[in-house]
């Protein structure tokens, strides 16, 4: 199966509340006011979504989960495509208010299904908080399903309007999201792709062209930007290092989830002056590791960098986050992060997709003693 793995930021937001949502259907609890969650004007929303349920006649095929949320099941599938809890399936889905504008879409015509590892989880996030994964009947491809709920499961104080390509996501208002299990997608389906894009992505882009590329396992590539440093250290195991980086997702137009550096052009979140050319000097919070319990491409990569030469690492999905929906801004003090959260090109839920290719830009500042002084 060939996965279309190239997605925009638009993904990046569905794709967290799919997290939340995906494969929560079903349980046969039922119960009668549901749990708004906390949410501004629950009350309101709840009397929205009886309201919908009752003008199309729903009432005879969904189901109300202890969460509040309301799932109808369409069984289109058969036996022979079961699905079970850890599967990673391609999906087609929609995004709609209840007035029926359309949000996002990510329909047959428009690709391959987005993957997605149907997992029994707590599903909560700082979008959907509270939504617990409840899933308790069999799934099979083919089959769709739709959630209907209150805002505290779909973006909740979220206004999105302005983003190119959304429809009109209002704060604390109820929503629709409409989802097929399209097919299965084998591991080996994604390591292909990965590798594919890592090769055609760094082919196609001019700061790449004519740098030192090394090869490392698993389709992980080094790129170094700067010359060698003689004057450079290797790190060693169990040294400390401190290092100023920003990742970001290639598959996702280079949006940045996470850096350590105290200004970023938001403009396809890419750290450019005004002109448009790489910053030369900006203020950074340094931050400081070990070569131990890292993801597998820093791990293999950060060994082989001197100190003050900069590189970008591109790792594919398996040796990043893999089926992990939930990383990302994890180096960003707390008045940086807010004010990230505004910018146009972040990712307005801090999440890195699943099976996302990532790639950082690293520089090795200091390591042993001079690291701490730091």
């Amino acid at each position: 199966m060939n996965i279309l793995k190239k997605f925009t930021v638009k993904n990046l937001l569905i794709g967290f509340s799919l997290s939340a949502l995906m494969f929560t259907a079903c349980n046969s609890e039922v119960t009668d006011e549901g749990s708004s969650g906390g949410g501004n004007n629950s009350s309101e929303e709840i009397n929205k979504v009886k309201s919908y349920i009752d003008q199309n006649s729903l009432g005879s095929d969904i189901t109300q989960l202890t969460t509040g949320l309301y799932v109808r099941k369409d069984r289109q599938g058969s036996e022979d495509g079961e699905v079970s809890s850890s599967d990673t399936v391609g999906i087609y889905f929609q995004v709609k208010n209840l007035t029926g504008e359309i949000i996002y879409e990510h329909l047959a015509e428009d690709g391959e299904p987005m993957p997605f590892v149907r997992k029994n989880r707590d599903a909560g996030g700082n979008i959907f908080p509270g939504l617990i994964n409840l899933y308790s009947d069999q799934l099979y491809l083919g089959d769709s399903l739709q959630f209907i709920g209150i805002s505290d499961f779909f973006y909740r104080n979220f206004n999105l309007s302005s983003f190119d390509g959304f429809g009109n996501i209002e704060a604390f208002t109820p929503k629709i999201i409409n989802i097929k299990i399209d097919s299965k997608v084998g591991k080996d389906d994604i390591v292909e792709t990965d590798q594919k894009f890592i090769e055609e992505y760094l082919s196609s882009r001019q700061e790449f062209q004519g740098k030192e590329v090394v090869d490392l396992m698993g389709g992980i590539k080094l790129i170094f930007m700067d010359p060698d440093n003689p004057d450079g250290l290797y790190p060693k195991d169990g040294e400390k290092m401190a290092l100023e980086y920003t990742g970001y997702l290639p598959m996702n137009d280079d949006y940045v989830f996470e850096s350590t550096l105290d200004s970023l052009d938001t403009n396809g979140g890419r750290l450019l002056d005004s002109d448009g050319n790489p910053l030369k000097s900006y203020k950074h919070h340094v931050k400081k590791f070990n070569l131990e319990n890292l993801i597998v491409g820093w791990m293999e990569a950060l060994p082989l960098m001197k100190t003050g030469r900069k590189a970008v690492i591109l790792i594919p999905s398996q040796y990043a986050y893999g089926a992990d929906e939930s990383r990302g801004f994890r180096a960003f003090p707390e008045s940086y992060r807010r004010k990230l959260m505004g910018a146009n090109h972040m990712n307005p839920n801090n999440a890195i997709p699943p099976f996302s290719v990532l790639a950082f830009e690293v520089k090795i500042l200091a390591l042993g003693k001079d690291a701490m002084k730091l």
